[in-house]
């Protein structure tokens, strides 16, 4: 009789447990350790009413366990109530442990190589969002030069055009900078999100943020509150997407009312709110703009996100530690 475990999947590795029983014991199971917790991926026993509790009983009544570890998969296999042992069934179990931690290896590798496609696919997607804006900024502003220019029965104000080159500059910028990301940092194979952190003053980040939806979005108004400074390490162009997202969302779902962002914190982490109220007609409506993508560059901060509703309107909370650990929030490929 042969069993699989839930979240085994894996017919490879019930041969493994199958070519032992009977040969060498009444039964085998093999257990892969997953942050530190045994799971248990194939059981294979003589009789089928054991066969269904084997996984359940503890490793220690085990008559005989093998511990492989192999490009940081540790497999373990263990052998139940009668098992041989001798030259031939001793190397026979070595040799089953060592396919099956390589065969768990493997596994590892091919997940980590998906995982890291799905990165890349989840960057570009991310940044492809960010380059979007960014040129229509460009656009917006160019046409709106273009227009002052043709229509102006005077001469246009130097001032004006000084600012209007000053934001065009800056979009621009952000555009190289977009590009540079998407074509030179690398994703670490354990993550969805690759981050450059540096020490930033959140309000700085917040403000230019709204600076620009301000220039994108005629007549919008983005008024921002801080008590001071906040200052932390974080990914200044992932940071500016979120806010710009929850600020077009809030901006959306008031139909272009007023929108309000205040930034807080104490001296572990910071919390941004932004505020808008719902006008009657979109009170219903959910946020139709990146939310995962939010929520995906919250994570990797190590913060969190939550949202609130009522008939004023939706305020949405963001959390960030100031000083992110060194691992982030990156997502586990630890896997079988």
């Amino acid at each position: 009789m042969t069993r699989q475990m839930p979240m085994g999947d894996d017919a490879e590795l019930l041969a493994i447990a199958r070519g032992l029983v009977p040969l060498v014991a009444d039964g085998c199971t093999i257990d892969v350790l997953v942050d530190d917790a045994a799971l248990c991926v194939a059981a294979v026993h003589v009789d089928e009413a054991t066969e269904r509790a084997l996984d359940r009983r503890p490793r220690s009544d085990a008559r005989h366990l093998v511990v492989r570890t192999l490009r940081g998969a540790r497999v373990e296999l263990s052998l139940w109530d009668r098992a041989d042992r001798g030259p031939l069934a001793d190397a026979l179990v070595e040799t089953s442990a060592e396919r099956a931690a390589a065969h768990v290896a493997l596994r590892r590798l091919e997940r980590q190589r998906v995982d890291a496609e799905a990165s890349r696919s989840a960057l570009v997607a991310m940044l492809g969002h960010a380059m979007r804006g960014s040129l229509q900024g460009l656009t917006l502003g160019l046409d709106l030069v273009e227009t002052r220019l043709k229509d102006s029965a005077d001469e246009v104000p130097r001032e004006w055009l000084i600012h209007r080159c000053a934001v065009l500059a800056e979009s621009a910028e952000r555009l190289r900078e977009v590009a540079d990301r998407l074509l030179e940092a690398p994703i670490p194979p354990d993550r969805i999100v690759a981050l450059a952190t540096e020490p930033c003053e959140l309000g700085e980040i917040v403000e230019r943020a709204s600076r620009r939806l301000r220039e994108e979005s005629a007549g919008a108004v983005v008024r921002v509150r801080q008590r001071g400074p906040e200052l932390g390490a974080w990914d200044p162009l992932h940071l500016e997407t979120i806010v710009a997202n929850l600020v077009t969302d809030a901006l959306k779902l008031g139909g272009g009312r007023p929108v309000d962002v205040a930034l807080d914190g104490d001296e572990e982490e910071v919390r941004i709110t932004v505020r808008g109220a719902a006008s009657g007609a979109r009170r219903a409506a959910a946020p139709d703009v990146g939310h995962w993508i939010v929520k995906k560059l919250v994570d990797a901060h190590g913060g969190a996100i939550e949202a609130a509703r009522d008939d004023g309107g939706a305020t949405f909370y963001v959390t960030l530690p100031r000083w992110p650990d060194a691992e982030g929030a990156a997502s586990s490929c630890d896997d079988p």
